[in-house]
């Protein structure tokens, strides 16, 4: 008898260069084996999608962030600034990823485990993080519909779309995807700044429930 596990490997890069941080979440997906990644940048950047140019973006920051980094995902989307914000890369091959559904309910499935956990850490006052114990994160409803005359935006948290993380009506949270060659890769930004004990409940959290919810257990298999 051989024992085969199949596991969702946990990384906590902590703070790094936008192009690396990219670079690595390219290489994962190559790799294509299951990987959920937190990490965090070294510096004011700003992350754009695929289809996006750099330099039309970089006309549209203002002039303090002429000389931060721009970095192409290989995700869609609008353009993300990080700094202070808890990014996350979630890597699955498939047949596995179908566990999460198509792709609206990917994204539902993926940001209804976030919001449950940010909220249990805001009610139970795990570390030292608590917005407001009367109010809660929730999934925007629908995706947004921009007002008559309103000025396009490249950036990804002026527009909510539907399963988004929202607090107070603001988009806190968002995510963009790529499947490609039999895998699947979601990048998330969560725009909020925990201390260390709130985002350790959070990644180990996260980790424990996409592990239950992917049926990832040991399997045997005989030779």
């Amino acid at each position: 008898m051989v024992s085969i596990t199949t596991e969702l490997k946990l990384i906590n890069d902590g703070p790094g260069p936008a192009q690396l941080n990219m670079h690595k979440d390219a290489m994962l997906l190559a790799e294509g084996i299951p990987v959920l990644r937190f990490y965090t940048w070294d510096q004011k950047s700003f992350s754009i999608g695929y289809l996006q140019s750099v330099e039309e973006v970089k006309k549209k920051l203002g002039h303090a962030d002429q000389n931060c980094p721009v970095v192409r995902r290989i995700t869609g989307g609008g353009v993300v600034e990080h700094g202070n914000d808890l990014t996350f890369s979630l890597v699955l091959p498939y047949p596995l990823a179908w566990e999460l559904g198509d792709v609206r309910s990917s994204y539902r499935v993926i940001h209804d485990m976030v919001l449950e956990i940010m909220n249990s850490i805001n009610r139970e006052n795990i570390g030292l993080w608590q917005i407001n114990q009367k109010l809660s994160f929730s999934l925007c409803p629908d995706a947004y519909k921009p007002k008559a005359n309103e000025r396009k935006s490249y950036f990804c948290f002026e527009k909510p779309t539907q399963y988004d993380i929202m607090f107070k009506g603001i988009k806190i949270g968002g995510g963009a995807q790529r499947r490609t060659e039999g895998k699947f890769l979601h990048q998330g930004s969560l725009q909020v700044t925990m201390d260390p004990v709130a985002k350790d409940f959070l990644m180990r959290s996260f980790h424990d429930r996409l592990k239950n919810f992917l049926k990832l257990t040991p399997l045997i298999a005989q030779k």
